[in-house]
């Protein structure tokens, strides 16, 4: 999540529930959403948003059915513009959020509640290539595997601590780089798609909630060498393994 969450959420909690009404828990096509279907097919060829998404799904997928964790993302899911949304996820106990609201509010491409959020718009620099895709979307899916856990990514995003965040960010990269080792073990993407994609996550400007490139880089290749073990070590306890 992004862009002044501390602020946003709570005002869009407030919007959410007088407009939409509180749900008790998210559902499988949450208001103004479109579901991005897995499509191997996708992976070869043209690289254009859609496609990206519908790859980067299908791969997600795939790699979270190795790890017997394919229950922790349910759906990903296109947020249309204007769109927002409220749900109690049960298994931490913690909110989830999604919104696009015109140049107001912008929560951008997240996960929470078993769904992962995108808009083709927003996101456009998280999902213009393949490799930067499957990157994100199966660093979201950590953060499934992190509330399948008990904990609490989106309270732990709004109110910190921020070295808190950062631990949980960290721990997602690593899980990508697990999961792009395993998806080139496979046959399913290249060495030359790793490249593109450890440079991608170098380049990632600095932010006081995710660290910098450089660190999220590291955490990154970590997780390629080291695999899931890695990143319940990142994590400082058992949730990948």
């Amino acid at each position: 999540m992004r862009r002044g969450c501390a602020v946003v959420v709570p005002v869009l909690v407030c919007v959410t529930t007088i407009l939409l009404g509180y749900q008790t828990s998210a559902h499988a096509a949450p208001f103004r959403t479109v579901v991005v279907e897995p499509d191997l097919a996708a992976c070869h060829g043209e690289q254009t948003e859609v496609k990206n998404a519908s790859c980067a799904v299908a791969l997600t997928d795939r790699w979270l059915r190795h790890r017997e964790r394919a229950s922790v993302v349910r759906e990903t899911v296109m947020v249309q513009n204007p769109g927002a949304g409220l749900s109690w996820n049960r298994a931490n106990g913690d909110v989830c959020v999604y919104a696009e609201l015109g140049r107001l509010i912008d929560l951008g491409l997240h996960h929470c509640d078993k769904t992962t959020f995108v808009n083709l718009e927003t996101d456009a620099a998280l999902i213009s290539t393949r490799s930067r895709t499957v990157t994100t979307f199966v660093h979201e899916s950590g953060h499934g595997v992190q509330e399948s856990v008990g904990l609490k990514p989106v309270s732990t995003t709004v109110f910190g601590p921020v070295d808190e965040v950062r631990r949980l960010e960290f721990a997602s990269d690593c899980w990508s780089g697990a999961g792009w080792s395993w998806l080139i073990g496979e046959g399913y993407l290249s060495p030359a798609d790793l490249t593109e994609a450890v440079e991608f996550m170098y380049s990632l400007p600095g932010r006081p909630t995710h660290g910098t490139g450089a660190e999220r880089g590291r955490a990154f290749e970590r997780g390629i060498a080291e695999g899931a073990a890695a990143c319940d070590a990142i994590l400082g306890r058992s949730a990948y393994t």
